[in-house]
């Protein structure tokens, strides 16, 4: 399988990960096997579950995974590269799990990656644009965010419940990982990474939103 994995030590301009030597990147086009491909885009959540995803999907799905510690909607939109690649593949069914560093950019930016202060209703759109890059034939399953991190960075009670709010009023497949929500998901308050209790948790909300697929 031709997988591209970087070390966060030799990469620039990303945020520093909790764990020494943890990749930050996951680069996984579909193998080929002739299998139902199903895909994953997402960012630093994505990159620390992709041995999970593997290990839950391959035996009866081809899958692909794009991922990047950091990527939001407008580092990651429906005109980039990855997102490109992956419509190329029309996967039967893609997974977008994007957002969460979008809310913590909401009139910030990421000054050091040229990203402009934005507001929600620009990540609205440029998630909606992502799903709608998809053709018909893919079931696209797009993920909500933590909503209930204290850690005020992430806006929870704010623009991040909105932002959960609108997808659920906006898309047909939704994985609900907001909904399943529970502190064991976590060892640390306050950050959005799940531990891998939380990541079996996750795959269980792509299971049922799956599921839902035609």
């Amino acid at each position: 399988m031709n997988r591209r994995t970087l070390l966060a030590a030799g990469v620039t301009g990303l945020l520093v990960l909790p764990l020494l030597g943890a990749s930050c990147v996951t680069t996984q086009p579909p193998a080929g096997t002739g299998q139902p491909i199903i895909q994953f885009e997402g960012d630093s959540i994505t990159v620390l579950a992709t041995s999970d995803i593997d290990a839950h999907y391959a035996s009866d799905h081809d899958v692909g995974i794009n991922a990047l510690w950091g990527w939001d909607t407008w580092l990651d939109g429906p005109t980039s590269q990855p997102i490109l690649a992956q419509v190329a593949e029309s996967p039967a069914v893609e997974v977008v799990n994007l957002g969460t560093n979008d809310i913590a950019r909401i009139g910030a930016g990421w000054p050091a990656r040229g990203e402009p202060s934005g507001t929600l209703a620009d990540a609205e759109s440029r998630l909606r644009g992502i799903v709608d890059a998809f053709g018909p034939t893919t079931c696209v399953v797009v993920t909500t965010i933590d909503s209930h991190d204290e850690n005020a960075t992430w806006d929870p009670t704010g623009s991040a419940a909105a932002f959960d709010d609108w997808i659920r009023a906006t898309f047909a497949h939704v994985a609900d990982w907001d909904a399943a929500f529970d502190p064991s998901y976590f060892d640390t308050a306050g950050q959005p990474h799940p531990n891998e209790l939380g990541i079996q948790a996750l795959i269980a909300t792509y299971d049922r939103a799956i599921a839902t697929c035609p």
